[in-house]
Formats: C-alpha cells, sequence, structure tokens
C-alpha cells in the first residue's frame, strides 16, 4: 500500500468527520441532529430542539438533566454561548434565557432509589470513584460537579428549587453565577417575587408540582420523645454563596402555617455544609416593619447560634403602641442553653432578658422584663398609664412562679392618680395562685388588698378576700367618683353554663354621687337562683333597700325599698315612694307581689300627687299578671289630668289592658291582646277608645286590630278611622310598620274643631279641609313623606280694627303640600281669597352637603290686621303687604331676590296709645344684600328711615332713622316730642348705637312709681355670689348718644314743677353699666315741700358724670317772706340716690327758725308760744315722712297710694293724710296746726279728669269738677 493510498484512508474519514462535526454544530440541521443523537446516546440528557446553532445561538423548547443527586428541567430556554470555552473544560453562557426552570437537589434515600434505576455509572464524590450517592454512609459528603459552568447574564421568568424538604420559587428572576466543583456562587440576583417554604412535601421530579401540598406528620414512633432532644444535623453537601441578592417582594412559610409577606430583600449570606454565616439579611415584613439579621449558626446538635436581630414594628395587629419603636435583641447560645436579651430605648424603654433550657423536656425557664409602659392589644384602651413596670417569672412548663411590680399613673375622669401595684403568685395543675396582690394610692390614701385562687379544670373556681379603703372608681357616666370601702369574701364556679356566686359576708360603705351608702350582708345564688340572702341592706342618700329570703323547694323572699325624699336622690325629683315585693310559692311556680306608693312627685315637668300600684305575676303560668295603678291627679306641663287608672289582667295568651283618666286630656282605652310562642307574634284589638282634649273629642269609629311580630320586628294596624264632631282621620288601608313599611292617612278637618286651640278669640274659623299624609321608610332608602291639603270655604270672622265690627274673609282656595323625598324636601302653599288677595310659597332644599335651597314666595294685597293676634301687645294694626321673593343659594348662607312693601301701615300698641301711621315700607333683596326704607308718621310728626344688611361671609348690617317733632306718649300721663337722628351698625359681632336725639318739647308727669318689690339693702349678702357676677352688665350694645334739651320741657314729679334745658350724653360699652354725661338745668320751676311751694332758684343744676343714680344734685328751692325782706329755702345736694337737705335764708339764721319761715311765713317768736308749736308741726311733718307712716297706712287691705303731707298757709296750715280706698274713692283728712279744725274730704271719680268732690269741716261744700290741659 502506498502512502498516497494510506493517506487518502486517512484523511477521508477524518475530513469527512471535521465536516461532519462542523455540520451538527454550524448548521440548524446538524444542530437538530446532535440533538437527537444526544437523546439516543446520553440517557441522562433530554432534548427537544426548537431552532438555532449549537456553535452560537440555539433555542430549545425544552431541556432535561439528571446527575442522580440534581436533576434540572429548563422549558422554553435560549442558550447564547462560547464554544472554545469547552476546550478548557468550562460552559461559558453569553446570556440564557428561560420561561421555566426547576432544579431539585435529592436527599441520599431518594437518591439511592434513582440511582438503582440508572444505567450509568454515578457521579463521583470528592474524586473519589468508590463513593457513591447509593451509599447510605452517615459520613458527610461534597457533591462535586463535572464541569464549569459560568452565566454572565440569566433571566427565567419562573423558577422552582428543592432542597430537600426546602421548596424556593420565584418569577422574573435575574441572575449571573459560577458554578464549580462544590460551590455555586449566585454572584447577582434580582428577584421580582418569590417564596421560601420550609416542610414542603417533595414531589415527583419527572413531574414536578406546579402547586405545594402541606400535610400534618403522622409520624409517633417518637411520640415519648422530647423532639428538641433530638434534632438531626442539616446538612448541604454543597457549597452556596449568595453574596448579593435582591427581591422586590417574598414570601415565607414554614409547614402549614400562614406565609409572610415580606419586601425589599437584601442577602449577603453563605452556606457550607452545617455551617451558615449571615453577613446581613434585610427585609420589610408587610406587618412588623423593618427587619436586619446578621450572625452565624451551625446547624448540628446542640445548634450553636449567634444572632443579632434589628426590628423597626411599623403596624403589628393589635399591638398598636409597638408602631415606630425600635428593637435589638440578641439571641446567643444553644438549645441546651439559650440565652435571649431584647431592649427597647426609643419609646417604650423595655429590657427582656431570659434564659432556657430547651433539651429538657420541662423546660426550665427564667425571665425578667422592665418598662416605662405597658402593651396593650388595640382594641383595649389602657385602664393605666404604666409609669414603670418590672416583673419576673420561674419555673418549667408545669410550675411557675411570678411577681409583678409597677408604679402607674392614671386618669381617672378628671383626677390624676399615682397609683403602686404588687402582685406575687404560682401557676400549677390549672390553678393560678395570688398569694398576695395591693393596689395602693399614696396620694389619695387609699387602696386595696388580698389574695385569690383561681382553678381552671373543667370547671373554673375561684377565691377571693379583698379589703378595701377608700379605693375610687372611675364615674362611669355619673358627675362625681365613687369612692369604696371595706371587705368582700366571695367564692364562685362555672361549669357547663351552671354558676354559683356567694359572697360571705358583703361589709362595703363609701360615697356614690357625693352620697354615703353602705351595703351589708350575704348573699349565696346560683344560675338556678336557688339560694339564701341573709340581711342584705342597701343605704344611699336616705333611702333603703332591704332584702331576706331563701329559694329551694319554695320561694321565700321579701324586698323593700323605702325612700322619704327623692331629691337627696337626684335633685331634679322629687317626692316619696315605698315599694314592697314579695316572691312565696313553690319553687316551680313563684309568685310575685309588688305593692308600691309614690307621693308628690315631681320630675321635669311631670307631677304626681299620688299613684298607687298593685301587681301580681306569676311567670310560670304563662306569665299569669293582675296589676293595677291608680293616680287621683297629675299634671305634665300645663296639662292636667285626674282619676288615671291604668288596669293589666290575664295571661300571655289572653290579656286586658284599660286606661281611663279625666281632666284636659280624657281618655277611654281598652286592649285585648294574645300572645303566640310558636309564632313569636302578638295580636290584638282595641276595641273602644276614646281621646278628649282642646282640639276635639275624638274616637275611634271601629275596633282597631294589631299584630306585632318579634323576627322581624314590626307591628300591623288595620285600616280604621278618628272622628270628632264633623272632623275624620283615617287610615285607609292596613298598614305594617316595623324597618321599613308606610302609612296612608285621609284628611277631613272642620276648622271650626281646632280654631280655639290654635288662633286667638277675636277670631272664627270655619269650613272643611281635606287632605291625605303618606309616608315610607326602608333601611335602603331615606324616608319619604307627603302631606296634602285643600279646601275651598275656609272663612275668617274678625272685629274690625277701626269701627269694631265684624268681618268676615272668605279663602277661595287653600292648597297645602309638603313632601320629604330621598334627595330633596318640598313646600306649597297657596292662599286665594275673593278679593284678589293672594299668598303663594313654593320652597324646596335639596339633601346635599350644601342643603341647597330654591323657592318663591308671592303676597298679593294682604292686609296686616287679620294677623294682629300673633303680636300679645298690638292693640290695633293695619296696612297691606306685598311681596315677590325668590330664594336659592344654602341653607347656611341663603340668597333672596325680590321685594316687598307695607303700604298705608299703621300700628298702636297696648302699652303705649302712640301712634304709628302712614308707613310705607320697601324692603329690597339682592343675593346676599338687603336694603330697607320707610317713611311713617308719629303724632303729626314724620321719619324717615332706611337699613341695608350683608350675609356674604359674617352677619353685617346698618342702620339710620331721622325724624322730625314726633309726639310720643309715655303713659299715663307724659307726652314727649323728639327729632332723632340715629344710626345703628352691626359688623363683626358687635352692635354700635350713635347719634343725636333733640327733645323741642315735653310734659312729663309723674306722680307715683310703681312698685314692683322691695329694695335690697346695701348690707345684703349674696351666697354663692362673687362680685365679678354682680358687677357684670349683660349688654352688647356700644352706645353714643347726645340728648339735647330744648327750652319746652316740663316736668311735674314729686312736687316739683320746672322746665329743664340741658344737654346730656348717654354712653354705654360693652359689658359696663349705662353711664350719663352733662348738665340738666331747673328753670322757672316750683317745688312744693313742707306744704309750701317754693320756687326753684336760678343756676339750680344736676351734673351727670358716670352712673346715672349717683348724678350730683345742686337745687335751691326758697320762699320770700315780703312783709319781713326775708328769704328762706333749702338746699339739696349729694347724689340722687343719697340726696343731702340743709336750710338757709338770707339773713342768715337757725336751721329751726328757717324751717318755721317755710312752713308758716314767720319766725319762731312770733306770737309767743305758738313760734314752738310751728315748729314742731313742721318738723312733725318731716319726722312723719321720714318715718313711714304713709306705708304703715298702706299696708291696710284695700288702702293704696296713703301721703303724709301739709297744706294750707299761716294759720290755715293743716297737717292731711289721704289715700285712695279701692281704685275710684279718694280719701283725705286734715287736722288744723294752728286751728282746733278738723277738715274730711271724700272724692269719688267718675272718670280720670271728671269726679264728685264733698268737704265737711267749719263749712260743707258738694262740687263737681272737670280737669283738662291747656298747652302753650
Amino acid at each position: 500500500m502506498s502512502w498516497r493510498t494510506l493517506g487518502r484512508i486517512l484523511f477521508y474519514p477524518l475530513f469527512s468527520t471535521l465536516v461532519l462535526l462542523a455540520v451538527l454544530v454550524s448548521t440548524e440541521f446538524g444542530s437538530r441532529l446532535a440533538a437527537n443523537i444526544a437523546n439516543a446516546v446520553v440517557p441522562m440528557v433530554e432534548i427537544d430542539f426548537k431552532s438555532g446553532k449549537l456553535n452560537q445561538r440555539v433555542e430549545l423548547n425544552h431541556f432535561h438533566l439528571d446527575l442522580g443527586f440534581l436533576v434540572i428541567d429548563i422549558e422554553d430556554v435560549m442558550l447564547d454561548w462560547n464554544p472554545w470555552c469547552s476546550v478548557k473544560g468550562e460552559i461559558c453562557v453569553n446570556d440564557v434565557q428561560a420561561q421555566r426552570l426547576d432544579l431539585f437537589l435529592i436527599d441520599d434515600d431518594n437518591n439511592s432509589e434513582h440511582n438503582d434505576n440508572q444505567s450509568s455509572e454515578p457521579i463521583g464524590v470528592n474524586n473519589n470513584p468508590d463513593a457513591s450517592l447509593a451509599d447510605n454512609s452517615d459520613e458527610p459528603y461534597l457533591l462535586e460537579l463535572p464541569l464549569v459552568i459560568s452565566i454572565e447574564n440569566g433571566h427565567v421568568e419562573q423558577g422552582r428549587l428543592e432542597i430537600y424538604d426546602i421548596l424556593i420559587e420565584w418569577t422574573d428572576a435575574k441572575v449571573e453565577a459560577y458554578l464549580h466543583d462544590d460551590t455555586i456562587d449566585i454572584r447577582r440576583a434580582i428577584i421580582d417575587d418569590g417564596l421560601v417554604h420550609l416542610g414542603a412535601i417533595q414531589s415527583d421530579k419527572a413531574s414536578p408540582p406546579k402547586t405545594i401540598e402541606i400535610v400534618e406528620s403522622t409520624n409517633t414512633d417518637k411520640d415519648d420523645e422530647w423532639l428538641l432532644a433530638h434534632v438531626p444535623d442539616t446538612y448541604l453537601p454543597l457549597n452556596l454563596l449568595l453574596p448579593n441578592v435582591q427581591a422586590n417582594t417574598f414570601r415565607f412559610a414554614m409547614d402549614d402555617a400562614k406565609p409572610d409577606d415580606f419586601s425589599n430583600i437584601s442577602i449577603d449570606a453563605n452556606w457550607q455544609q452545617i455551617q451558615v454565616e449571615v453577613n446581613q439579611i434585610s427585609a420589610t415584613h408587610s406587618v412588623f416593619g423593618r427587619a436586619q439579621i446578621s450572625g452565624h449558626s451551625t446547624l448540628s446538635h446542640p445548634y450553636p447560634t449567634q444572632l443579632d436581630i434589628s426590628l423597626a414594628p411599623q403596624h403589628v395587629p393589635e399591638f398598636k403602641v409597638l408602631t415606630d419603636s425600635e428593637w435589638q435583641v440578641t439571641i446567643d447560645g444553644s438549645l441546651d442553653e439559650l440565652i435571649v436579651a431584647a431592649h427597647e430605648q426609643k419609646n417604650l424603654h423595655w429590657t427582656i432578658n431570659g434564659d432556657a433550657v430547651l433539651t429538657d423536656p420541662s423546660v426550665p425557664f427564667r425571665i425578667s422584663l422592665a418598662g416605662d409602659q405597658m402593651i396593650w392589644p388595640e382594641g383595649i384602651e389602657p385602664p393605666v398609664d404604666y409609669r414603670q413596670v418590672n416583673g419576673n417569672a420561674s419555673g418549667t412548663l408545669h410550675q411557675q412562679r411570678f411577681e409583678l411590680n409597677a408604679e402607674v399613673s392614671t386618669r381617672v375622669d378628671d383626677l390624676n392618680i399615682v397609683s403602686k401595684l404588687e402582685a406575687k403568685g404560682q401557676h400549677q395543675n390549672q390553678t393560678v395562685t395570688l398569694d398576695h396582690f395591693s393596689l395602693a394610692y399614696p396620694d389619695h390614701s387609699g387602696g386595696a388588698t388580698g389574695h385569690a385562687e383561681v382553678s381552671y379544670g373543667e370547671n373554673i373556681q375561684w377565691v377571693v378576700d379583698t379589703q378595701f379603703t377608700n379605693l375610687l372608681l372611675p364615674k362611669f357616666g355619673f358627675a362625681t367618683h365613687t369612692t369604696l370601702s371595706g371587705q368582700v369574701k366571695h367564692q364562685g364556679n362555672f361549669s357547663d353554663e351552671q354558676w354559683r356566686l356567694r359572697f360571705l359576708p358583703l361589709d362595703v360603705n363609701g360615697e356614690f354621687l357625693s352620697k354615703p351608702f353602705s351595703a351589708q350582708g350575704k348573699v349565696d345564688i346560683d344560675s338556678h337562683w336557688r339560694g339564701q340572702i341573709d340581711d342584705l341592706e342597701i343605704h344611699y342618700a336616705g333611702s333603703e333597700v332591704a332584702i331576706n329570703g331563701a329559694v329551694a323547694d319554695q320561694w321565700n323572699v321579701i324586698a323593700q325599698a323605702k325612700s322619704q325624699n327623692l331629691e337627696e336622690i337626684d335633685a331634679n325629683l322629687e317626692g316619696s315612694a315605698d315599694l314592697t315585693l314579695k316572691i312565696n310559692g313553690q319553687y316551680d311556680t313563684p309568685n310575685l307581689q309588688l305593692t308600691g306608693l309614690v307621693k308628690d312627685i315631681a320630675y321635669e315637668g311631670l307631677w304626681i300627687e299620688q299613684a298607687q300600684l298593685h301587681a301580681d305575676y306569676q311567670p310560670t303560668l304563662q306569665h299569669q299578671s293582675n296589676a293595677t295603678l291608680t293616680v287621683p291627679h297629675m299634671a305634665y306641663q300645663q296639662l292636667d289630668m285626674e282619676y288615671v287608672e291604668l288596669k293589666l289582667s290575664g295571661n300571655a295568651k289572653q290579656h286586658q289592658l284599660t286606661l281611663t283618666n279625666g281632666g284636659e286630656l280624657q281618655s277611654n282605652i281598652e286592649l285585648n291582646g294574645q300572645w303566640h310562642d310558636t309564632q313569636e307574634r302578638w295580636t290584638g284589638q282595641i276595641p273602644t277608645a276614646h281621646l278628649g282634649s282642646d282640639i276635639g273629642q275624638w274616637q275611634a269609629a271601629i275596633p282597631i286590630n294589631l299584630t306585632v311580630d318579634t323576627s322581624p320586628a314590626s307591628i300591623a294596624i288595620s285600616a280604621h278611622c278618628w272622628r270628632a264632631n264633623e272632623s275624620q282621620i283615617c287610615l285607609d288601608k292596613p298598614t305594617k310598620l316595623g324597618e321599613e313599611g308606610h302609612l296612608d292617612l285621609s284628611l277631613n278637618i272642620e276648622a271650626g274643631d281646632i280654631a280655639q286651640f290654635m288662633m286667638n278669640d277675636d277670631y272664627d274659623l270655619s269650613g272643611i279641609a281635606t287632605g291625605h299624609l303618606s309616608a315610607q321608610w326602608s333601611p335602603e332608602h331615606e324616608p319619604t313623606a307627603l302631606l296634602e291639603l285643600d279646601s275651598n270655604d275656609i272663612s275668617v270672622t274678625y272685629s274690625s280694627l277701626i269701627d269694631d265690627t265684624a268681618h268676615e274673609v272668605s279663602v277661595d282656595r287653600l292648597h297645602i303640600k309638603a313632601s320629604i323625598e330621598e334627595d330633596v324636601s318640598r313646600i306649597e302653599l297657596s292662599v286665594d281669597d275673593n278679593a284678589n288677595k293672594q299668598l303663594q310659597l313654593a320652597a324646596s332644599m335639596l339633601h346635599n352637603d350644601d342643603k341647597t335651597l330654591d323657592g318663591q314666595l308671592k303676597i298679593v294685597q294682604y292686609q296686616l290686621g287679620q294677623f294682629r293676634h300673633m303680636f300679645p301687645d298690638v292693640d290695633k294694626m293695619n296696612g297691606t303687604l306685598n311681596a315677590d321673593i325668590k330664594l336659592g343659594g344654602m341653607l347656611n348662607k341663603p340668597e333672596i331676590n325680590g321685594s316687598a312693601n307695607i303700604s298705608s301701615g299703621m300700628v298702636e300698641l297696648l302699652s303705649n296709645p302712640t301712634l304709628l301711621e302712614d308707613l310705607n315700607l320697601n324692603l329690597t333683596f339682592n343675593g346676599l344684600n338687603a336694603a330697607m326704607n320707610a317713611t311713617f308718621e308719629i303724632g303729626g310728626g314724620s321719619a324717615t328711615s332706611n337699613a341695608s344688611t350683608n350675609w356674604q361671609d359674617d352677619l353685617q348690617a346698618k342702620a339710620a332713622i331721622k325724624g322730625d317733632q314726633l309726639e310720643v306718649l309715655i303713659p299715663p300721663e307724659s307726652v314727649v316730642w323728639v327729632s332723632p337722628d340715629l344710626t345703628f351698625t352691626y359688623e363683626n359681632g358687635l352692635a354700635k348705637l350713635r347719634g343725636d336725639v333733640t327733645v323741642p318739647q315735653a310734659e312729663i308727669i309723674i306722680s307715683k312709681l310703681e312698685s314692683s318689690g322691695v329694695e335690697l339693702s346695701d348690707d345684703v349678702v349674696f351666697v354663692d355670689s362673687s362680685d365679678a357676677d354682680r358687677d357684670k352688665i349683660d349688654s352688647e350694645l356700644d352706645m353714643r348718644i347726645n340728648i339735647v334739651l330744648g327750652k319746652k320741657i316740663k316736668i311735674d314729679t314729686f312736687g316739683l314743677r320746672s322746665r329743664v334745658e340741658g344737654e346730656i350724653e348717654v354712653r354705654q360699652s360693652l359689658g359696663l353699666p349705662l353711664q350719663m354725661f352733662g348738665n340738666m338745668s331747673l328753670v322757672d320751676g316750683k317745688f312744693a315741700a313742707y306744704g309750701q311751694r317754693l320756687t326753684i332758684e336760678p343756676e339750680s343744676i344736676v351734673r351727670f358724670n358716670g352712673a346715672p343714680d349717683s348724678a350730683q344734685l345742686d337745687v335751691r328751692a326758697s320762699r320770700y317772706i315780703k312783709a319781713e325782706s326775708i328769704t328762706a329755702g333749702l338746699h339739696v345736694t349729694g347724689n340722687a340716690e343719697h340726696p343731702k337737705i340743709t336750710f338757709y335764708s338770707d339773713p342768715a339764721m337757725e336751721q329751726q327758725e328757717v324751717l318755721s319761715y317755710i312752713v308758716r311765713g314767720r319766725g319762731l317768736d312770733s306770737e309767743g308760744g305758738n313760734g314752738t308749736l310751728g315748729a314742731a308741726a313742721a318738723v312733725g311733718v318731716s319726722a312723719a315722712s321720714s318715718l313711714g307712716l304713709g306705708e304703715s297706712f298702706e299696708k291696710l287691705p284695700g288702702i293704696s297710694d296713703v301721703t303724709l303731707d301739709t297744706e294750707g298757709d299761716g294759720d290755715e296750715t293743716q297737717v292731711t293724710i289721704s289715700g285712695y280706698i279701692g281704685k275710684r274713692i279718694f280719701l283725705k283728712y286734715g287736722i288744723g296746726v294752728f286751728e282746733p279744725v278738723n277738715e274730711v274730704t271724700v272724692r269719688l271719680y267718675i272718670l280720670n279728669q271728671l269726679w264728685l268732690e264733698s268737704v265737711s269741716g267749719l263749712e260743707q261744700s258738694l262740687d263737681l269738677y272737670y280737669s283738662f290741659l291747656i298747652r302753650n
């Protein structure tokens, strides 16, 4: 064979192999063929080729690799790799993307079974071909990868990793990884969402499940062993490095527990065989907030561990107080002795330390805690604020001892109380024993001490022995705190809804609502009400409740309650009460007898003179009852009722109730009823019913049937009518009332039946109004209602205000419609009469947040005189009213547009006959503004007034009035002419009145001041009243008015007749009394004093400089004796409330001499002894007036206006006493001072200015007088 031939033989096969290899790796056809060859030759590989070339970019529908201990399944994968790395024994992947990746790491048992089914040799471990995964050796081993795999960029949309019973799932993961030898180095991983589940069940690796199955363990081989004493080692047969793993969200689950949600996860850790090193793991829990963990652990018994944990809770369910706290937790030790320390120093200031031996089945432990406040579950309002809490506990799972000390600060309503709480006890064999507990109030000298024991086996039993000393309890909604002192020894038990309570004894006292109470006695009672009550007495606020008796085979219980003064219990309640309850009879058939008597009951407008109650009740005999309540006389507000009697008799299946009473509201109602157990329904009938009052005598025309259902609660009423004279109100069809229902009433009302109740006696109303009222309601919708009334023959008869003749106004048509709908309320009113006078009103309000308004009011030619009865003080009123107004805007800010006017108006009051006439008033509305202009006349004088107001924001108003010579009458005899020029403003909550009032002319006559009471003395002291309260003036007006007094002002009051002139300013500021400033001069006046009319001298003046009653007086009045050229007079000084009177003369002389000249016109020494008598008479008159003799006579029945005075001149001087007998007879008796002459005067007033007078003395006379006033 030649070399050429040999070369060909060697070249062609080699060349053909290279060509074939090139075809296999560089063409899509060859790559598909290579994949099929691999499927046929390599048993551990399955490839479903899709497209691409093996030496560049290839896409596979499915890839499966089974290495025995490791199974990898990839779906829809794209691989971009560098085949030249194969020369170095590596697989270099530039980019790999997969729709789904499943990776399973099989444990020893599953691996052995798996390898038995494989025809190929298992993969070696630790480069030792003799070591196989099929070997069940317990020695640790490491898995080695046959290849080095480098992935620069990997993207897996869905992934699943199973390591023994650990399941890891993720979505949208981006990975950079390096796999070599026994190490998996995940250099970078970013995951969108994932799940870590410890304790998940592994499934068939050939077909991994899509969901996680969680089951409970059924292994009972080691039930008697303490699991924590035999925790197996956890070994990972490779090195897993996770230096940079980030995840947006992750869920973590263990066994069948509910998964916890985490976000913003960052992991820097590694797991090498049994060693776990955590450089840092941080995550945010969806509930517990941010957490950071670092430390290390050996996953081999006893699991030595050291961890540092930082927690920042954000919202812990049921523990809101942990929000924004920062916890540092250290876990150190092992299962043989695990030590835990935790502290929080930001908000809670808590420290917790503890240790436990977890490998011991009894779990010995110790724990101590200290903090500044308690950690309460959300929803529980902490009763106290803990200032300091210290506690410790120790023991095992079977027995524990504990001790707690706390200093707490609690706000008991309006009191801050610092308390100290101590408790010591133990827990063992389902029994908690408090050897000692105490609660002390150091600042309030109160508290409680005692001991207790609670057992909670099949039965719950407890024993409490407590002593109280001024224990302060909350108000519980009452006005004051309750204090409690005494001792309570209490035992009880509870089992299967059976209970028993014993108080042996009960002895407490204290204060409730600031009134003393006490309770003493013994109580022993169970859930069947069997037991005994011995001498239980409760005393409170003068009232007493006493209970004695026993319940066994027989009932023998008596309870009495007495109170002689119910006002001691409640300040709003008056009266007395005496109640007795007796319970006797067999145990199965008890009989309750209640008797009671209350007297003089008064409460919030209700008054009961006396009420008696007698009742018998047998609850087990079909609720057999017989009760009578009688009230002879009672009243509510202004409504009197007499002979009220309420009777109840029968049982649940057949009973009767009657109510009768007289008085202003009369009733006679009978009710029969039956209770149906099976249907839980009550049916009844009202055979007769009568109600009488001022609005008529109403009677039910036919019996009324009633049906009451309990589920759902409702009452059905049959169709019926109520009638009174010509009026009738009917329920036209049966109606059911409950959570949902409807009501339809037809109305036929005779106006005269209700006229006397609604209108003044001056008006008589007649006619018929018909209509209907309907309403509907349900839980799903807002209630709706509709009322309509119409009439075509209403007439009103009233007396004319001018000539007192009777007039009738007929209303051709009256229409009233009011409705409440789900989204709007409406009202319509239309009145038309036979004189083309109309009133039309239509308004609506939307049920939105703004309460939007819409409406219109139209009034045509309405006479104001028809409405006089609405104003009690109006005697006469007239005028014509027209209006056309539109309403809009919102309820809290209405917009009004339009106008209203009154023409030819006239008003006269009962209290003041000043006539206001020729009133013409125009009122204009413009949105949020209004303006008024008016002209009128008073007593022949004319006046104008205008005003404006704005309610855009806060209410603002301005007004002005100007008048000229307005004649104003001041009853009974005075008249004043005024010319006002005043302005009024209201802005920012402040009212101001400014201007001038000129009084050109006046005639003021004051004959007597009305006495409405007795003035209090200055030395009266008000209890519980501060100076600030007495000095406070309820004035919200800032006033500055200048009053100019003209030269024609005359006053006639208490003997003073004079003209007055001057100028006075009247002021009043907020919260301050009225003040006056200025001078008032008395001109050309006379003053009656000591029986003489003295002349007011020039320059007599009254000065105002503050309060009106502190005006300073400087008034001189004198008498000139021409015969002796002597002037004698009196000088009034001081203030108006306390004037001072001194005498003066020219020439000067003694005071008594001056007084004699004033009274007699001559001195004391004239005519011998008569001088002394004259002085005595003058002084006597003055003294009698000062001593109040007139007032003493005035106290006699029928006598009024008693006056003590002097009359006459010189020798004819008399001392007189006069007064009125009744209202029209005037009697006066006079006795001479210098002459022994007595005189009696009797005057009969026929009219105020016309009287008949008879005088009897030295001479007798009978005269008829007529008095009239001549004005200048």
